[in-house]
């Protein structure tokens, strides 16, 4: 985050404390009936994948949510573009939250921080840390599909590859880290790793790194077939 994004954050956050007493960094989600479905990971998926979109495709900006955006008669939003398509899921978690919130602070929190604060405590359920999360970000009002579909890095790319994308974008080899790592957490498609287990490196073997019993599982889940390219395995 850039000092001034920081600095616009910090100020946002004094203003949603005075607005909004019961947005405390535990937050109105502690509360929230919604919360509890935080419990099924799908929301991880979007809210991590959220935040890793955003960064990437809006850097200037840091991360406005502008993946929530449905498409409109102006644009073609990326909910929709292939990084995306059947795998960032649980929208409707993250709208049942905002209800939640609009209904004690009406047009105070914007759906950003919602969607950050939700990324946040998805983490903390998967066994992940907890950290003081800035409020006061801005919703953005645009998305780009085409901007997804050529920015994103895809899940079988190189390293180098991933790495240039994000240094390319201002960001460092801590955000590759911390970023590609959120994508380990909750369901992926089949398609997205399959080759470990069956033809690894064009070896005709599984991946010898797997664990054995992890291998028989993901096995039995993703059989080598292309129908199960769209399985959903954990």
């Amino acid at each position: 985050m850039s000092s001034l994004h920081a600095a616009a954050c910090l100020l946002g956050c004094l203003d949603i404390q005075l607005s909004c007493p019961r947005m405390s960094q535990h937050s109105l989600l502690d509360s929230s009936s919604s919360f509890l479905l935080l419990l099924h990971d799908a929301t991880s998926i979007i809210a991590c994948c959220g935040i890793f979109s955003s960064m990437l495709l809006h850097p200037p900006l840091g991360f406005d949510a502008s993946v929530l955006l449905d498409d409109t008669e102006d644009f073609e939003g990326e909910k929709n573009a292939f990084p995306n398509r059947n795998s960032a899921r649980g929208y409707e978690v993250i709208d049942n939250i905002k209800a939640d919130v609009e209904r004690f602070c009406p047009s105070t929190v914007s759906c950003v921080d919602t969607l950050t604060l939700a990324a946040r405590e998805a983490v903390v359920l998967a066994g992940g840390p907890f950290w003081s999360v800035m409020l006061g970000r801005r919703d953005g009002t645009t998305a780009s599909q085409q901007a997804a579909n050529e920015q994103l890095p895809s899940p079988i790319e190189p390293l180098d590859n991933i790495t240039a994308r994000f240094t390319s974008k201002g960001l460092d080899l801590k955000d590759v880290v911390v970023l590609s790592g959120a994508h380990t957490i909750g369901y992926a498609q089949c398609f997205t790793f399959k080759r470990r287990l069956f033809n690894f490196q064009g070896s005709g073997k599984p991946d010898p790194t797997l664990d054995a019993s992890a291998l028989d599982s993901l096995q039995s889940m993703c059989p080598n077939l292309d129908s199960s390219n769209r399985n959903l395995s954990h």
